[in-house]
């Protein structure tokens, strides 16, 4: 299902704010939303406090894009509120998210610190993005207690399957894993010529998982090994 458009809320409660040193960041949890890992952080820039909003997805080869609507609601000791808008944006190759200033420095200290604390909220809004990583719906990462073991790696990555499952529902996998004498003792395969999203597809497809993908429509993966 796409992630355009949805929403989430990080909160945290920053401690010991007011013994923080100019440039000083502190970060706050990880944590997963639609799949993706985030995180708050506070820094203190310039006689201002900083707030981030980092995306952690993996700077790697694979291109990746986000671009987000931000609002961040900080409530004084006093009572009152400031509410401020940014919107940052993220790529595989880096970000335009440096930080936006808050508030002043000392108006944190006298309005905001509670005992040098203060607790933020931040509502983040999918506005685009493209190539995002599918979460996956069944992990196939560890092995399954109580089954024949079989130990699929598809472009490096591994895939722990139960034997007789797959063979049951697939003709190519029972000849591949029963089909000839030396296989019915191997336990690792190597599978070519297929994508590692594909492979995760179909296992969760044929272990009765739900399947969508960005177009809200049913995926159908029909495997067949080019080399069977």
């Amino acid at each position: 299902m796409s992630i355009i458009g949805k929403k989430f809320l990080l909160e945290h409660c920053f401690q010991e704010i007011n013994s923080m040193e100019e440039q000083e960041m502190v970060m706050g949890p990880i944590e997963e939303h639609l799949g993706i890992p985030w995180q708050l952080s506070v820094k203190r820039n310039e006689g201002h406090l900083n707030v981030v909003v980092n995306c952690n997805l993996p700077k790697d080869n694979k291109t990746w894009s986000i671009n987000t609507e931000v609002k961040g609601e900080l409530v004084s000791s006093k009572g009152g509120i400031i509410v401020k808008n940014f919107r940052p944006a993220y790529t595989s190759t880096g970000d335009t998210n440096t930080g936006d200033a808050f508030l002043s420095w000392e108006s944190l200290e006298n309005d905001y610190l509670i005992d040098g604390s203060f607790h933020i909220y931040v509502e983040v809004k999918i506005k685009k993005g493209s190539g995002l990583p599918k979460k996956k719906l069944i992990h196939f990462d560890s092995p399954e207690p109580n089954v024949i073991q079989g130990l699929l790696i598809v472009e490096g990555e591994k895939f722990y399957v139960d034997r007789m499952f797959l063979a049951s529902k697939s003709t190519e996998f029972n000849k591949l894993f029963f089909g000839k004498e030396e296989n019915l003792e191997n336990n690792e395969f190597q599978l070519n010529d297929v994508r590692v999203s594909d492979f995760q597809n179909f296992l969760e497809d044929v272990y009765h998982a739900k399947v969508i993908d960005g177009n809200e429509n049913l995926v159908f993966f029909c495997y067949k090994q080019k080399s069977f």
